[in-house]
């Protein structure tokens, strides 16, 4: 089974490999043509379109993580348009800034090597030499195979002029959207939706830079251009393709040497092939801290006791031993030292203040864009969310209301998340708990009362000496009655309905 490694310069077909290293050697094996897996011809084209808020996260959005290789230009960083992407995205820094990163992937039918073996005169070296010697000299691999295709990435910056307007750009960005088919007209209609609602903010700029691996015509600097430029790709790799992937097999599955031989010298490389993955993990675990605490210096207002001087330390510290992590294990792989050990990069101890409200959920509901939502305080939004939300958890059988069945079992963790959200970001002004004392107090209970359905009705603003209020709800906290929000929820649900979910005790 051949193994998938990302293109690096210079890595032709039959050379040789060493995947500790990253070094590539001269052929020493003979082939015939390449010739495509199965006979068959074709492409295809992934696009993504996702918010990002650290170099870490866009790192892992664009899979620069090499998940699938271990070699040690891992460590040192590929040269690759993704990892100038990430280089160049790690530069730029803006407190009102909102990033976005626009991908596409194209990828042709994996071509491999036909009737591969070992030439003669290598076979010959082998014997005079010796089997440490040969892997010296030709790596531990074999490129069998090549992947062609093009990337073609755009990172997306949107300034503001200040904290509430990038606050609400968040919130309008937050999903991801992922199309199997580049061409979709829904991936094509999704994407420009988002950046034409960017279009009623007068006060930010946007900016775009671009990469590209395969693929012809100039780079564009407009998301607009990016997002034309990115939909129109896969016909202009199709003119032009690079390649993107090689394919490796052992040169052991070719030799014919004793069993013990084999046997000590895997032994010996997957000793080594483990002390670097272990270096590997720590580093993952070391990024995934720093990307954490970028988030949240970037997003201080959704997470509890923000201390900025004690994670700005921190955040220093992990880069710092991030950087030794990389240094050992180039040196190691490169067998410039003989040892190294994870242990001497003990975990750095960082409590990082936990987000103000548990996203549980009882049936694996998401509440991030609820979430986002509310913390952008955009009201109006959250306001049509809950409903969805609750809807999607209840399996609801109706487009627009809760049965009062379904509000009985409605699940009480999914019941608190969507309160607790409300409370928190409203500074406990909105939410069902806050409307349930209100009611209660009213002496509600799960039975209607027009009476005091009325008085409820009138208190939270909805009406006005018995007449409902004409622009009700308001979207305003500070114009907002107490209790005001949310409303579609009740209201849609019905009066009847109300009285159960108020009168509910496990929120």
């Amino acid at each position: 089974m051949p193994i998938i490694r990302d293109y690096c310069a210079g890595m032709d077909v039959a050379m040789g490999y060493n995947p500790l290293t990253g070094e590539i050697y001269d052929t020493y094996v003979d082939y015939g043509d390449l010739v495509p897996a199965g006979g068959q011809t074709g492409q295809t084209a992934d696009l993504l379109f996702k918010r990002v808020t650290s170099s870490a996260e866009l790192s892992s959005v664009l899979g620069t993580d090499f998940e699938a290789n271990l070699n040690a230009s891992w460590f040192q960083g590929s040269g690759s348009l993704k990892a100038k992407a990430v280089s160049d995205f790690n530069q730029k820094s803006n407190e009102y800034s909102t990033f976005s990163v626009l991908y596409v992937k194209v990828r042709d039918i994996e071509k491999n090597l036909k009737i591969v073996d070992l030439s003669d005169r290598i076979i010959k070296f082998i014997n005079q030499n010796g089997i440490d010697e040969f892997y010296r000299r030709a790596g531990y691999e074999y490129i069998s195979g090549i992947i062609t295709g093009g990337e073609f990435v755009s990172t997306i910056e949107i300034i503001s002029s200040d904290r509430e307007t990038k606050e609400k750009i968040d919130a309008e960005l937050s999903a991801q959207i992922s199309y199997s088919s580049v061409t979709s007209i829904d991936a094509k209609a999704e994407i420009k939706s988002r950046f034409a609602n960017l279009a009623k903010y007068s006060n930010v700029q946007i900016e775009a830079r671009c990469y590209r691996t395969g693929g012809a015509g100039a780079l564009v600097t407009t998301p607009a251009d990016a997002l034309e430029y990115a939909i129109n790709f896969p016909d202009s790799v199709r003119k032009s393709a690079s390649i993107l992937q090689v394919l490796c097999k052992p040169y052991h599955d070719l030799l014919s040497f004793p069993t013990a031989m084999q046997a000590i010298d895997m032994m010996t490389l997957q000793k080594r092939t483990r002390v670097l993955q272990g270096l590997w993990e720590r580093s993952q675990q070391i990024a995934k801290q720093i990307a954490d605490v970028e988030y949240i210096l970037l997003n201080p207002q959704q997470f509890a006791q923000v201390n900025e001087a004690v994670l700005r330390t921190g955040k220093a510290q992990l880069e710092h031993q991030l950087e030794a992590v990389n240094d050992q294990a180039i040196q190691f792989a490169k067998n410039s030292i003989k040892s190294v050990n994870v242990l001497d990069f003990p975990p750095i101890p960082l409590a990082l203040p936990m987000r103000g409200v548990e996203l549980k959920s009882a049936v694996g509901q998401d509440y991030t864009k609820l979430q986002d939502l509310l913390f952008a305080k955009n009201w109006k939004e959250a306001d049509a969310e809950t409903r969805r939300v609750m809807l999607a958890v209840a399996e609801s059988e109706n487009d627009n209301w809760l049965s009062i069945e379904e509000i009985d079992k409605f699940p009480c963790e999914d019941l608190r998340t969507i309160d607790q959200l409300w409370v928190k970001y409203s500074n406990s002004r909105f939410g069902f708990s806050v409307q349930k004392r209100i009611y209660q107090r009213l002496g509600g209970t799960r039975e209607y009362n027009d009476r005091i359905w009325e008085a409820f009705c009138e208190e939270v603003g909805w009406k006005k000496r018995g007449e409902w209020v004409k622009d009700a709800p308001l979207w305003s906290v500070r114009e907002s009655p107490s209790a005001h929000l949310p409303h579609s929820v009740i209201l849609w649900n019905g009066v009847e309905a109300c009285g159960v979910l108020l009168s509910r005790r496990d929120f």
